[in-house]
């Protein structure tokens, strides 16, 4: 079981991961490569 220290820092730490992942998949390099991928997937044009 972790000790009651580590519990925020673990938190604090995984919330700092998400906020980055958001930003690199909310990027526009990122949302286009992802709409193209999606896209070329459905066989539309985007």
């Amino acid at each position: 079981m972790p000790d009651v220290i580590q519990v925020p820092k673990i938190t604090v730490a995984a919330c700092g991961f998400a906020a980055l992942l958001y930003k690199v998949v909310t990027s526009d390099a990122v949302r286009a490569a992802l709409e193209s991928i999606v896209g070329k997937a459905l066989g539309v044009q985007v």
